[in-house]
C-alpha cells in the first residue's frame, strides 16, 4: 500500500470536549493503489492513537482530484483516504503519480 505524506496546518488545532481537533495537508503518493487507499496515521494529526471521525477532505489545489475517508471497521478505528477524479468521480488508476496532489483534511482524535 502507498502511503503519501501529511504536514500539519498552522493554526487549525484546539480541543473540544476533550477530544482534539486539526487540520493537515496531505499529500498522495508517488504511485496510487486503486481500491487500497492510504491509512491515515492518528500522528498526523498529533493524535496520540485515534481518529475518531474525519470532518470534511478538501480537493486538491488543481479541482481534479478530491479524497474519501472510510473507516475499516465500525467504533473507533483506523481510516484510509481514497482518491477520486472530480470530473468522472472514478477512482484514480494505479499508479496515478499523486505525489504534487495535496488535499487539506480535518479530522477529531485523541
Amino acid at each position: 500500500m502507498a502511503v503519501g505524506s501529511a504536514k500539519q496546518t498552522q493554526g487549525f488545532a484546539d480541543v473540544f470536549g476533550g477530544r482534539q481537533f486539526n487540520v493537515i495537508d496531505y499529500t498522495g503518493p508517488a504511485s496510487y493503489v486503486n481500491g487500497t487507499g492510504e491509512k491515515l496515521d492518528p500522528k498526523f494529526f498529533g493524535f496520540q492513537n485515534t481518529i475518531q471521525v474525519i470532518i470534511d477532505i478538501s480537493g486538491d489545489q488543481s479541482g481534479a482530484y478530491t479524497g474519501t475517508a472510510f473507516p475499516v471497521n465500525s467504533g473507533v478505528t483506523a481510516w484510509y483516504i481514497r482518491w477520486f477524479v472530480v470530473a468522472t468521480g472514478a477512482e484514480v488508476a494505479n499508479a496515478v503519480n499523486l505525489s504534487a496532489k495535496t488535499v487539506k483534511i480535518s479530522a477529531i482524535g485523541f
